[in-house]
């Protein structure tokens, strides 16, 4: 009896793992949607009249509909005022307020009797065309573009402080009237790509990518810039080259890639401080290594170009920036550099500007 209700639990269990992995193989999608449910993004929270508040937010798919929540003071937590049916309606106007009050808000999605986490808080007040204090209205960053798009570019490894303007609703009478709350909530899409914190400070890091930077107002009011990460010390073109240097054409082709390994790793690893020149000793010994962390990784790029380079030829070094030194006669008086410098797009060079961040620069000596 034992061995039968064993086998029985067995048999059991081998039929659930198979249909389980049926149902996850045939119908991932439907397996995903049961563990969570998407959370409404995008809310926002606006003056509809001196009485209503509207709230907007992105649709959801595979949902039923919403829940609209709005905090209540004396309990101290959220309450389900109201229940929208069908996810295409993603408007809904909350009336009856009292005009400049304060009124929060929050929205979930469900599915039959499943509901999702609650979305971020918004806030918002209703209010006439004499009000004083309004809802932020638009959130600008100087940076726009005809389509009044923000978009950016950015070197890796670099700080940025981003200015936001708050300008109010102005739908009022007083175009000089206060906004409820100047604070605003930052965010970036890609952490990992580029950082940003809450004075708006956007750090870049290693990679090159492109990510969306956010500002969030108490009402979700949001501005976006469009963040580009470029590596400037590898550069896909010199569109402002002429090719008129023979031993600058052998430079960015035989050696192209060492001397992008070498700008790039004196962009990322340099120090303030620290500068110097590495070149080939009497006995053809690399000398002049800074001591930078992980600087071994450029060995192999730097004594490729000192001892393959047909002309002489020297690496010198400061923050962020490197010089491919090339020796026109023993003496060195005579020379011709292509400079690198990571926060500086020789845009006050024109005339030895080869691409953004590049330049060469040339002097005949006698000798």
């Amino acid at each position: 009896m034992k061995n039968y209700i064993w086998l029985n639990r067995y048999i059991v269990g081998i039929v659930t793992v198979f249909i389980m992995a049926i149902l996850i193989f045939c119908h991932p999608q439907r397996i995903q949607a049961a563990k969570s449910l998407p959370i409404p993004d995008g809310l926002v929270a606006v003056k509809k009249t001196e009485t209503s508040i509207r709230l907007k937010w992105s649709a959801c798919k595979n949902v039923d509909g919403y829940y609209i929540y709005r905090y209540h003071k004396k309990t101290g937590k959220y309450r389900k005022i109201k229940t929208i049916e069908g996810a295409k309606k993603h408007v809904w106007v909350d009336k009856n307020r009292k005009p400049n009050k304060l009124y929060l808000y929050k929205v979930a999605s469900y599915k039959k009797k499943r509901k999702s986490k609650k979305s971020y808080q918004v806030s918002a007040m209703a209010y006439g065309r004499d009000a004083r204090t309004v809802n932020v209205g638009d959130i600008e960053f100087g940076m726009e573009d005809e389509y009044n798009k923000c978009n950016l570019e950015l070197g890796i490894c670099v700080e940025r402080k981003t200015h936001a303007d708050i300008e109010g609703d102005i739908h009022v009478k007083h175009f000089d009237a206060s906004v409820l709350s100047e604070k605003l909530i930052w965010r970036s899409s890609n952490p990992a790509l580029a950082s940003v914190d809450q004075t708006g400070k956007i750090v870049t890091y290693e990679k090159e990518g492109s990510c969306e930077i956010t500002a969030r107002a108490h009402n979700g009011v949001t501005g976006r810039i469009y963040l580009t990460v470029v590596n400037y010390a590898r550069p896909k073109a010199f569109p402002d080259y002429d090719g008129r240097f023979s031993d600058v054409n052998l430079l960015f082709t035989d050696f192209k890639e060492n001397v992008y390994d070498i700008a790039t790793y004196f962009t990322i690893k340099s120090k303030e401080g620290v500068y110097g020149k590495i070149k080939l000793s009497s006995t053809e010994e690399v000398t002049g290594y800074p001591e930078l962390e992980n600087v071994e990784s450029i060995y192999t790029d730097v004594e490729h170009i000192l001892k393959n380079f047909p002309m002489v030829i020297e690496i010198e070094y400061s923050y962020r920036r490197v010089s491919f030194v090339i020796l026109n006669n023993p003496s060195g008086n005579s020379w011709r550099r292509v400079n690198y410098a990571a926060d500086d797009d020789m845009s006050g060079y024109p005339i030895g500007r080869i691409a953004p961040h590049w330049s060469v620069t040339t002097f005949a000596g006698i000798g």
